[in-house]
C-alpha cells in the first residue's frame, strides 16, 4: 500500500480583501451576546468587557462560572497501596459522597474506589483542571509519594470534608 494522500482543502476569505476573520470576529457572528441583543433573555443589550456583560442583573459583568472558580483535585483509593484515581471538581464533599455511593459509573464504581486520600485546593478551577491532567501524566510511583508526603496513613479524608 502506498502512501496516503493529502487532501488539499479550499480555503476562501470570509471578508474581502483576502484575509480570514479573527476569532473574535467569528465569535461575534455566532454569538448574540457580542451583537449586543440578547433576544433570549429579552434584557436590554449590555456593555461586553474583558470579563463578560454587564447588565442590570450583572452588575460587575462577572459570567456565572467566574463568581465561583474554586476547585480542586483528588486522588481516590480503594485502599492503602491500592488502585488510584485523579479527579477534579469544584465541590469537595459532593463529588466524594457520589464516588462512596456508587452514584458515578465507571472507574471508581468498578474499582471500589471509596477513599479520598489526597487532595489539592485551587482557587481558579482551570489551575485545577491543569494540575489534575499534570497528575494524570506522572507514573504511580510518583503519586504514591505524593499521598504519602501529605498522607502518611492514607487516611480516608471523607470526615474531613464534613467538619
Amino acid at each position: 500500500m502506498g502512501a496516503k494522500s493529502m487532501r488539499s482543502f479550499d480555503v476562501t476569505p470570509a471578508k474581502a480583501g483576502g484575509q480570514r476573520p479573527s476569532r473574535t470576529q467569528a465569535a461575534e457572528r455566532l454569538d448574540p451576546r457580542f451583537r449586543g441583543d440578547d433576544k433570549a433573555s429579552g434584557r436590554p443589550p449590555g456593555e461586553v468587557t474583558a470579563d463578560g456583560i454587564k447588565s442590570r442583573d450583572n452588575p460587575d459583568g462577572l459570567r456565572s462560572v467566574d463568581r465561583c472558580r474554586a476547585g480542586g483535585v483528588y486522588v481516590m483509593t480503594n485502599r492503602p497501596n491500592g488502585v488510584l484515581y485523579t479527579g477534579v471538581t469544584s465541590d469537595f464533599a459532593r463529588r466524594v459522597w457520589e464516588h462512596r455511593e456508587g452514584l458515578v459509573k465507571g472507574f471508581t464504581k468498578r474499582y471500589g474506589l471509596k477513599r479520598p486520600v489526597y487532595m489539592e485546593f485551587h482557587e481558579d478551577i482551570r489551575d485545577a483542571i491543569q494540575r489534575e491532567k499534570n497528575l494524570k501524566h506522572y507514573s504511580r510511583a510518583w503519586k504514591a509519594q505524593l499521598i504519602v508526603e501529605a498522607n502518611p496513613g492514607w487516611r480516608d479524608l471523607y470526615d474531613d470534608l464534613n467538619t
